[in-house]
């Protein structure tokens, strides 16, 4: 046996580790115990010393470790397990190293070591489960961020549910203020199996029956009730709200949208306490605010979505009156072209009889204002046809030269007039027929070269007409033709604006050299029906180029 000297040696170290130390016989029969604290053993040791093991552990944690205890016998090798306690309502787990000795020894024994490792294997589960929870606010935060408006309330509706699910509690829900935080509603709720819901009850609740919970709320804290029965006396109303539901635990955390109290989500305990570490509030206030966050995004998309309709209706508003302005004009063009006609015409019969010299020159300035009046409706009536979209592109087969040569010999009368120099020398490369519009293109290319003359006073107007070659789409050619000027020329400033519908560069302009400012806006329309793109280089005092490539068909 042990001597006196031995156990007390043994007695001291088991009082530093707080392990316990049994002997045990190889018939399993307890020998000796050795404990830091006589509590720390799960029964008195007269209740057990001198009885077999499958007389003090219960039958089923017989079974388990007997073979443990008979491999160590025939191995002498030490093995190691973990059990629970046998004693009723005692929830600690033991580690237990076993090793048989029979050499060396007065007699044979089993040394079993005990440690008491409820701490450790508790630090771990919480460890797991919050690696576990934590991998839901991954999935909840995902669900979240991935819903739409419209299916906004499902997915909250899945996420509360695994969330309370998996947290183990008995109900997780929404709240939201509203009416300037006077009342809140239950909006989303998710329920355990045998739980009854409350979200049809808690409608245009008063915020004011729970002030310390709203204070609380709004200076953005937690509600944390650990047992709702120990709530103080200034918590009454609360907890007369709260027995009624079977509450035993709650957890309520602010949810904020752009920095503005929205409401809250809960969690309750009904069936038993709950206690939340401060670890698993933190990932739950995340949840909170990741739902805030998607509330702040659903409202910015209600709200862009009604600006949205509203620029659309706008849009169609303005397209309507375009429409009818465009209709208007070009009635109102027909109604003004078909008299003036007329008095052109009454002017030219005029014209061809006697009449005083005093009488031609009246009635000349009369021929020359009516054909002013009569282009100007001519140009209203094509913009009103572009801008009602009923301008449409007639192709045919046309001699370009020809073309050229047409536009050619109108502005050479007007420059000779003007005492101004005209240019042109023929591309031997153009081909001598192409497939376009030529009635538009002339249009275009009187517009611009008429303009050339009018705003040039001294110097020269001069037109290109040069095959570029290859156009990028498939058997078509690209002319680029160009109108060059030592005219009055354009300001950076004012050629932003010079493309633009009744606009000219400047009001002086407009007061010295006439026109309605629609030359220009025409042609460009013209040219992008056609496809081309009519762009402009100038320099203020130095003159302009207006050019365009259109690509044609040979």
């Amino acid at each position: 046996m042990k001597t006196k000297h031995y156990s007390r040696i043994l007695d001291s170290v088991l009082r530093q580790t707080g392990n316990t130390v049994f002997e045990i016989a190889p018939d399993y029969t307890f020998l000796e115990a050795h404990t830091a604290s006589p509590g720390d053993l799960f029964i008195r040791e007269e209740e057990f010393i001198g009885k077999k093991l499958n007389e003090i552990l219960p039958a089923t944690m017989w079974e388990n470790v007997k073979p443990l205890f008979q491999k160590s016998y025939s191995t002498q090798e030490k093995t190691s397990f973990e059990y629970p306690s046998i004693t009723p309502g005692d929830a600690r787990w033991f580690s237990a190293t076993l090793q048989f000795y029979s050499e060396d020894t007065e007699y044979p024994f089993y040394l079993l070591c005990v440690m008491d490792i409820t701490h450790q294997r508790n630090a771990e589960k919480e460890i797991r489960f919050h690696a576990e929870f934590e991998e839901q606010m991954v999935y909840a935060t995902s669900t979240l961020l991935q819903a739409t408006e419209e299916n906004f309330d499902q997915s909250l509706n899945e996420v509360l549910a695994r969330i309370g699910d998996f947290a183990g509690v008995d109900r997780a829900y929404l709240f939201q203020f509203r009416d300037n935080h006077i009342l809140m509603d239950n909006t989303h709720e998710w329920c355990s199996e045998g739980t009854s819901p409350e979200i049809d009850n808690l409608k245009d609740i008063p915020t004011e029956l729970f002030p310390y919970w709203m204070e609380r709320l709004r200076n953005n804290q937690e509600v944390y009730i650990p047992l709702v029965a120990e709530l103080p006396d200034e918590w009454a109303e609360l907890k007369a709200a709260l027995e009624p539901q079977g509450i035993q635990s709650l957890l309520v955390l602010p949810v904020l949208v752009a920095g503005q109290l929205f409401g809250f989500i809960g969690f309750d305990a009904v069936k038993q306490q709950r206690i939340w570490t401060n670890g698993q509030r933190q990932l739950l206030q995340t949840l909170a605010d990741n739902v805030g966050s998607v509330m702040l995004r659903n409202q910015q998309a209600r709200h862009l979505k009604e600006v949205t309709l509203q620029a659309q209706q706008l849009a169609e508003e303005a397209t309507r009156a375009s429409r009818y302005k465009s209709e208007f004009l070009a009635n109102m063009s027909h109604e003004m072209r078909t008299p003036l006609h007329g008095v052109v015409g009454f002017a030219d019969l005029l014209a061809q009889t006697g009449l005083q010299p005093q009488q031609e020159r009246y009635l000349s300035l009369l021929k020359d204002s009516a054909d002013t009046m009569l282009k100007v409706i001519n140009q209203i009536l094509d913009f009103s046809k572009i801008e009602s979209g009923k301008m449409n592109l007639e192709v045919v087969r046309t001699c370009l030269p020809d073309l050229i040569e047409r536009c050619c010999n109108k502005v050479r009368v007007a420059a000779a007039v003007k005492g101004l120099e005209f240019r042109y020398s023929p591309d031997p490369a153009l081909p001598a027929s192409v497939i376009l519009d030529d009635l538009k293109l002339e249009q275009v290319l009187n517009n611009l070269l008429g303009n050339a003359v009018k705003f040039t006073e001294k110097g020269f107007v001069e037109l290109f007409a040069e095959n570029q070659g290859p156009a990028e789409e498939k058997d078509k050619i690209t002319i680029r033709f160009s109108i060059q000027d030592s005219g009055i020329g354009i300001s950076h400033e004012q050629q932003v604006k010079i493309f633009q519908s009744f606009s000219q560069a400047d009001n002086s302009i407009s007061r010295k050299y006439g026109g309605t400012g629609l030359g220009l806006s025409i042609s460009k329309k013209l040219l992008d029906l056609m496809g081309a793109d009519l762009r402009l280089s100038s320099v203020k005092g130095k003159g302009s180029k207006f050019y365009f490539e259109l690509d044609v068909m040979p």
